[in-house]
């Protein structure tokens, strides 16, 4: 009798020792802080790393109280308690910086990573004024606010359009060599990558003479070049078409007062873009050799020459280039 009382109260003093100790670890177990350091508050971070908190808001006096919790809280007549993530929140994300610097602002990031503004738009002359913002901003009469990402922006995405295409026999052989110094006179082709043909006004890339090819950025190394109106650069990679894939942006070269960025040999010194065999007088693109552009207007092209003559040959002086291109919207990824 006395054994089974002794191990009664043992039962009882253990289980008595698992109760105390539960209702000890229960007690030192702290509520979950909000951002604003209340325990199981309503307060949020916003996407700006702002903490925002609920309140109440009276929409005829537009007057705000700030809530620690909502918890048995009920908003008076004719007013409405705002949750901090609640789309009617002006204040949620209101202190971001958009990809233009401006707080608030309208600029969006593309799929093509460029940042794009808003802008005011006169389809008549179409000529453009960005924005910072479009708040407060009313179009002048026959214009229109133009948002990003708006379906009619022609810039959204505009980048991420890549361009190829195929050059045949374009006509540069209008050249002749002095037979004293070695150099070349005669006109330059203009080339347009974007418009995927010759120009003659000063939207040109690049622009060829026999076997000089210069570009629309720098300085003119001779008086009979075209004029330089861009932003144009160029370097030579060694690879394939299909291996050059990324653009080297500090191999970018320019034209100078001296030569072009592209090595102007003739051949005879295989730096440039092409050979010339002593024995056939013949020119002809050194396999590997890709030209990688900036354009004018600050897109990314790359080149292969694929033949220097046309066919048949009507000029053993040849000038007649055809080349693949491939053309990328601003993007310096092929």
């Amino acid at each position: 009798m006395k054994m089974k009382m002794k191990s009664s109260i043992l039962n009882y003093v253990t289980l008595l020792s698992i109760i105390i100790i539960l209702n000890s670890c229960t007690k030192d177990t702290p509520a979950p802080l909000d951002c604003n350091n209340i325990e199981n508050g309503t307060s949020l971070l916003d996407d700006c790393g702002e903490c925002q908190q609920a309140y109440i808001y009276n929409p005829v006096s537009h007057a705000v109280v700030l809530l620690d919790d909502t918890a048995g809280i009920v908003a008076p007549a004719g007013e409405m308690i705002i949750m901090p993530n609640d789309p009617m929140n002006p204040y949620w994300n209101s202190s971001c910086d958009d990809c233009n610097g401006i707080q608030n602002g309208t600029s969006m990031i593309d799929d093509c990573g460029e940042c794009q503004q808003a802008y005011i738009y006169n389809p008549v002359t179409h000529a453009v004024a960005l924005l910072d913002d479009t708040a407060g901003i009313v179009a002048p009469t026959g214009e229109m606010i133009i948002m990003p990402n708006d379906p009619m922006n022609p810039y959204w995405n505009a980048s991420c359009v890549t361009t190829t295409g195929t050059v045949t026999e374009l006509n540069a052989s209008n050249y002749t060599v002095d037979p004293n110094s070695g150099t070349l006179s005669g006109d330059f082709v203009k080339f347009n990558f974007s418009e995927e043909s010759i120009v003659t006004e000063d939207n040109w890339d690049v622009a060829f003479r026999g076997t000089t090819i210069i570009i629309n950025g720098g300085l003119s190394s001779n008086i009979d070049q075209p004029t330089r109106t861009g932003n144009a650069a160029v370097y030579i990679a060694n690879g394939t078409m299909s291996s050059i894939n990324e653009v080297d942006e500090s191999s970018l070269l320019q034209d100078n007062s001296t030569s072009p960025a592209i090595a102007d040999d003739f051949g005879f010194t295989g730096l440039g873009w092409c050979t010339y065999d002593m024995n056939s007088h013949v020119i002809s693109p050194i396999a590997g050799k890709i030209l990688v552009f900036r354009t004018h207007d600050n897109k990314y092209a790359k080149l292969e020459i694929l033949n220097f003559y046309d066919n048949p040959m009507t000029s053993q002086y040849g000038g007649f280039y055809t080349f693949n291109y491939t053309l990328t919207g601003g993007s310096t990824t092929f």
